[in-house]
């Protein structure tokens, strides 16, 4: 999802493999892809750098994009069913290098 001029962002789980690379090595190249992780072809590589946000400026990324707060509230039942946590309790942003 778009945040800001230059940026997106996507939730994901704190304990992620994601969050923990971005932690060591923030930079990052983003390409479209289709529902399985396969590179879209034609499509061009973006890179950036990756911050991961948790707290208030998680909660106001969720806020802006009501529709995907419901999506994650609806996806965290069954996780934490299972006791395996929060499926998205931080926020990724991108700045994007343009």
């Amino acid at each position: 999802m778009e945040v800001g001029a230059g940026q997106v962002a996507f939730t994901t789980g704190s304990q992620s493999w994601k969050v923990r690379r971005i932690g060591n090595y923030l930079s990052v190249v983003l390409q479209a892809s289709d529902a399985d992780g396969g590179v879209l072809q034609g499509s061009t590589p973006v890179p950036g750098a990756a911050t991961v946000v948790h707290g208030p400026k998680f909660r106001a990324v969720r806020r802006k994009h009501r529709w995907e707060d419901v999506k994650i509230s609806l996806q965290d039942v069954p996780a934490r069913l299972r006791d395996l946590g929060p499926l998205s309790d931080c926020v990724v942003v991108v700045d994007l290098e343009t």
